[in-house]
């Protein structure tokens, strides 16, 4: 977040973030595109550079990328969860907020995944978990080009965020676990169309993976439709092409 900003507007900008993200739960929606507008929503409210979700398939230790802001920040969080290190792993296994400002904490405390974080470009990050009954669903995380704002504000914020993307999973105000559960496999689900998507459009117009998932979710912002049911009608239409 821009410490310069006023305080008082900067909390309603960041409120009026968090309601256009609710605003859609009343509306036909995915539970990727909402949880990824909401991570876009939380980098921009926190001043963050880019963020992530990641999820635990309950019952096991697996986890699962579900959304990123950027292809940097996709790569960083798949790096976490193969190296079983890092604030969105820690987050998870413990329950609790993980953070570090700076690249030498992050050495010193997750010194397996330092160089992927230098190579992306990040010096910060802020993991806190995703939390339904008393159980740890998985972790939102947020990104720093530089030092995180220090700001139990932000952490606030951060939290608020969080909230919105247990519920945006759940969606349920008394879901048992293992509701929950097939609710983490169906959003894991429209992940795999939207990766499907992205490489079609990658391939039809000679674009990197972060500029096909841009075009992606500007094509389901203008059709006013789930990013997930744009990205079905992509792949379906590449397969009818090739038949």
């Amino acid at each position: 977040m821009n410490t310069d900003e006023p305080i008082n507007l900067a909390a309603t900008r960041a409120a009026g973030l968090l309601a256009g993200t609710a605003a859609t739960l009343v509306r036909t929606h995915d539970v990727l595109g909402t949880v990824t507008r909401l991570l876009i929503a939380a980098t921009q409210a926190t001043g963050a550079s880019a963020g992530g979700l990641i999820l635990r398939r309950l019952g096991q230790d697996h986890l699962e990328l579900l959304a990123a802001t950027s292809h940097r920040a996709e790569e960083l969080e798949l790096y976490q969860i193969q190296l079983e290190e890092g604030p969105c792993f820690e987050a998870v296994e413990t329950g609790a907020a993980a953070s570090a400002t700076g690249i030498a904490v992050i050495e010193q405390r997750w010194p397996a995944v330092a160089r992927h974080f230098s190579r992306a470009g990040f010096a910060s990050a802020h993991a806190t978990p995703l939390i339904w009954q008393g159980d740890t669903i998985g972790a939102l995380n947020l990104f720093w080009a530089d030092e995180e704002p220090d700001s139990s504000e932000v952490g606030k914020l951060i939290q608020g965020f969080t909230d919105m993307a247990t519920l945006t999973i759940v969606h349920g105000s008394d879901v048992p676990i293992g509701a929950v559960l097939q609710r983490i496999r169906g959003a894991l689900g429209e992940r795999m169309i939207v990766e499907q998507a992205k490489g079609v459009l990658a391939h039809e117009r000679n674009l990197g993976q972060a500029e096909a998932f841009s075009v992606l979710m500007d094509i389901a912002a203008a059709a006013d439709e789930p990013l997930t049911l744009t990205a079905s009608t992509i792949v379906e239409r590449a397969a009818t092409a090739q038949q």
